[in-house]
């Protein structure tokens, strides 16, 4: 308690006079920290940030001797600063987490000489406050962060000491609970963040003297722990922030308030560490937030000011390789493609042209699967593919060209109609060309919201005493076919 009350005596000896913000358009740099021109309303630092629906809401803080209490929402899209109001009370050193349309605030201290126990709802809709449930005791240098319409807070001081526990609180019953597991190490001024299904804690000062240079992994399903191989710069008063399944660990101070601009990404994927771009301006006790492909690093303050200038970057992603085995395969006015799956592709692109190696025009985007059957094709014509897999970094190069010649079944010719369920089974039925093209006029209906969900194909053959033999294809269940001429003379 001491050290925290020196700590923030020093910051209030800073009085500060800033100038309002300014507005231009956000011009980032892939891969390098920018300060945009559009700063703060108001320096502060031991603040925090909550995005909701694109827009970034920072609560509370300090600057210089002031305490603050009010809310201030950065919109990236127009670049502006707009004051919404104020808190209940001035806040510092708090957690802040959201659920749906509201934001909800969890301890901190309401003054040099008060901390508080409460949660405290904040309406988006309405700009309004209810104070919720509180903590068993009065608690700060706290986090919290959302995980399956649950907030769980980790650490903080409670009261007095570096706490371990693990508070759950449902918001929707206004119900907190303390988990039965605890953290690995007691701490405070901590960060946390989610991917996937599990909820990551970087950094903190520990009860002895020093600051945790570690990685703790908690699973909120099972309430179990685990440690990264891994150690990270031990520092305090850090943010973390989480884009595409990566963990970006950003600025902070060691326990001189040595301030640091340096940044860590950690993949938890391959357990591994590693330095990126660091900040233009060292900062701690900073706010930040994701949006978009965007990083923001928002106000802090530098161990002799608070600050009040906004840095972002854009996360670089790698775009995903191009797709490989493509095969085309001509039928009665359709092409049919399949293709190998590209690991990170959140779709397809499918391409073609009359010319081999093009130029290619986009037929169908963002197909889901790996297979496409083209039904724009005239019979006789040779057309020419590739495909192109899309992901969150952009599109990939071109697949391998395959190419195909759709062909109408002569009348004195049969088909072979081999068709895969989705649950693998294949069926295989020897049609006439009519019973194809009606087959097909069915499919491409139904493909199109028309028609029956059920087809009817009659099998003429081991009858025996049979009157008929049928089987009845739902379209749901087909994964692909495939038709195969043959001639019947």
């Amino acid at each position: 308690m001491k050290k925290l009350k020196q700590l923030l005596l020093m910051i209030m000896m800073v009085v500060l006079v800033v100038p309002m913000f300014s507005v231009s358009a956000v011009a980032n740099t892939t891969g390098v920290w920018t300060q945009i021109n559009s700063s703060m309303p108001n320096p502060g630092a031991f603040n925090q940030a909550v995005e909701v629906n694109g827009e970034v809401y920072v609560f509370g803080g300090q600057n210089g001797s002031t305490r603050l209490r009010n809310i201030n929402k950065y919109s990236p899209v127009t670049n502006t600063w707009t004051q919404l109001g104020n808190m209940p009370t001035t806040r510092v050193a708090f957690g802040a987490a959201k659920l749906n349309e509201k934001i909800y605030i969890f301890g901190g201290q309401t003054s040099s000489s008060t901390t508080t126990n409460n949660i405290d709802e904040y309406d988006i809709a309405t700009g309004t406050w209810t104070t919720k449930a509180q903590f068993p005791n009065n608690i700060d240098g706290l986090t919290a962060v959302t995980f399956n319409n649950k907030i769980y807070i980790f650490g903080g001081r409670d009261p007095g000491v570096q706490s371990s526990k693990i508070f759950e609180y449902d918001p929707i019953a206004n119900i907190l609970v303390q988990k039965q597991s605890t953290m690995p190490v007691g701490r405070l001024n901590l960060s946390a963040t989610v991917i996937g299904e599990k909820i990551y804690l970087f950094g903190g000062q520990k009860s002895t003297p020093g600051l945790i240079g570690r990685i703790d992994i908690y699973d909120p399903v099972n309430d179990t722990w685990e440690t990264s191989g891994v150690s990270t710069t031990p520092k305090q008063y850090a943010q973390v922030l989480t884009y595409n399944n990566k963990a970006y660990f950003i600025g902070g101070a060691d326990n001189s308030l040595n301030v640091m601009n340096s940044v860590e990404e950690y993949d938890p994927l391959s357990d591994t560490l590693t330095s990126i771009s660091g900040l233009n301006v060292a900062r701690y006790a900073f706010t930040a937030a994701v949006i978009g492909n965007n990083m923001y690093a928002i106000g802090g303050g530098n161990a002799t000011t608070s600050l009040n200038s906004v840095e972002v970057y854009s996360v670089q992603i790698p775009v995903v390789n191009a797709p490989t085995n493509l095969t085309a395969v001509g039928g009665n006015a359709q092409v049919t493609l399949n293709w190998s799956a590209v690991t990170g592709a959140t779709g397809y692109n499918v391409k073609r042209s009359t010319t081999p190696g093009g130029p290619y025009t986009t037929v169908a985007s963002n197909v889901y699967g790996t297979t496409y059957t083209d039904t724009t094709v005239v019979n006789g014509t040779t057309y020419y593919y590739v495909v192109t897999a899309v992901s969150a970094g952009g599109e990939s190069g071109n697949s391998n060209e395959d190419s195909a010649t759709p062909q109408a079944p002569t009348a004195s010719n049969r088909v072979l109609l081999v068709i895969t369920l989705v649950s693998g089974l294949e069926k295989e039925y020897n049609l006439s060309a009519s019973e194809l093209s009606a087959y097909l006029a069915w499919y491409n209906g139904r493909a199109a919201g028309t028609g029956p969900e059920v087809y009817t194909i009659s099998k003429n053959f081991n009858l025996a005493n049979l009157i008929t033999r049928k089987d009845y294809i739902a379209f749901s269940k087909i994964e692909t076919f495939e038709v195969n001429e043959y001639s019947s003379n």
